[in-house]
């Protein structure tokens, strides 16, 4: 009987490292629920690679008369390039019943994500650096283009029922083009980090160079929000003109906004 148990389990594994890549990459897909695409599957379950985008959502595309692709040229057809991503099955963690895998990107951060995926324990550590430009699937955020590349870095987080864990990010070569302003606004490279826990989650930033000087910070749970501007000497006189009329000045040159969320 023993002998039978083991052979069928031996087979099961065979069976796995054996199986093509597309099984993992099909399933990823849907479970995403459309916010990533996994195209030219290679390898297998065990060790594999695929060609990642982002779909664009249709309000995201010519809103306001701005160019899309233009401003951000990692657009290909109607999905974002978010890299090759290659994985391999480092290890099982057999008391927690959980699989550990390494995830590398190319191009890439410096280092690759490790995910941590079991029953009831999901964490990753590493880093991932994607186009700015995903953010449009967000649809507060459709028609405003945005340029530039985000890394966001952490050691742990976890995803248990809840976030919970640190996270950075560094948005480089940052640039936002508004929906009423036809030519971007650049930021330079804006450096934030966000904390989580089962209470709820901040957010703070803040930027170096770029035409306009920016800082803000969030809070779930309070509801906070807040956003100060101060355009630099090089802003050009429309995108000081587009401050100005759109936030409240604090003093002469600078601007500020503040509210609060509703929370449940």
């Amino acid at each position: 009987m023993w002998k039978l148990i083991a052979f069928v389990v031996l087979l099961a594994v065979m069976l796995a490292v054996q199986a093509p890549a597309w099984l993992v990459t099909d399933r990823i897909a849907a479970a995403a629920g459309g916010w990533i695409d996994l195209r030219n599957a290679n390898g297998t379950v065990w060790r594999g690679s695929a060609d990642a985008y982002a779909p664009v959502s249709s309000g995201a595309v010519g809103t306001g008369g701005n160019s899309v692709a233009a401003a951000n040229p990692g657009i290909a057809g109607a999905a974002i390039a978010l890299g090759h991503l290659g994985w391999r099955i480092a290890g099982i963690d057999w008391p927690r019943r959980a699989l550990i895998v390494e995830i590398e990107q190319t191009p890439g951060a410096a280092r690759p994500v490790t995910l941590v995926a079991g029953i009831d324990r999901r964490m990753m550590s590493g880093a991932i650096r994607l186009p700015a430009a995903i953010a449009m699937r967000v649809r507060q955020l459709a028609g405003w283009p945005l340029g530039g590349t985000i890394t966001f870095e952490s050691d742990q987080f976890a995803f248990n029922g809840g976030a919970d864990g640190n996270v950075s990010f560094a948005w480089q070569d940052a640039s936002v083009t508004p929906v009423d302003l036809p030519e971007a606004i650049p930021l330079g490279d804006v450096t934030g980090r966000i904390a989580a826990d089962a209470k709820g989650f901040s957010v703070s930033f803040s930027n170096s160079g770029g035409n306009v000087a920016v800082s803000g910070s969030g809070d779930s749970r309070t509801g906070q929000v807040s956003l100060q501007a101060e355009p630099r000497a090089t802003a050009t006189p429309s995108q000081s003109a587009w401050l100005q009329s759109h936030l409240p000045a604090t003093a002469p040159g600078r601007y500020a906004i503040g509210f609060t969320l509703p929370r449940n």
